[in-house]
């Protein structure tokens, strides 16, 4: 049980490799979905919240879940693809869910976790990058 108290950089990459692939893949589905379906209805909700260019801004988060998730899945250009994930997050806490942030711990806040828990995510692997496991490491080898 020693790996649990001592420092490794090959466990740190591991990690890495875990949360990629997990919050990556999680919102390439996403945007697949929103592929499939359509923008159409997204880009109305967006109209509803009063957002500016809400079909761009559709169009936009669309791709950033759909190709950033793909690409941090990957490991592939990592940190500007995650990037575009923290902000497509981050909007989307702001603008649509942050009025249930004061719900949380109480049960309601789900909503708002869900988003806000993926920016910090995506904001970490801006930071960190793909780590050793991912195809930006490879390009450099």
């Amino acid at each position: 049980m020693s790996w649990l108290t001592r420092r490794s950089a090959f466990l740190d990459d591991v990690a890495l490799l875990v949360i990629r692939v997990s919050s990556g893949g999680l919102l390439a589905l996403h945007g697949l979905s929103k592929v499939r379906m359509g923008t159409e209805g997204f880009a109305n909700g967006l109209a509803q919240k009063g957002l500016p260019a809400p079909t761009l801004l559709a169009y936009a988060a669309t791709l950033s879940e759909l190709v950033g998730g793909a690409l941090v899945l990957l490991g592939l250009f990592t940190r500007p693809a995650a990037a575009s994930l923290f902000v497509t997050m981050t909007v989307a806490w702001i603008t649509t869910h942050a009025n249930q942030a004061k719900l949380v711990g109480s049960g309601g806040g789900v909503p708002f976790e869900y988003p806000f828990f993926l920016s910090t995510v995506f904001l970490a692997l801006t930071l960190c990058g793909g780590g050793r496991f991912s195809l930006d490491r490879r390009g450099r080898s």
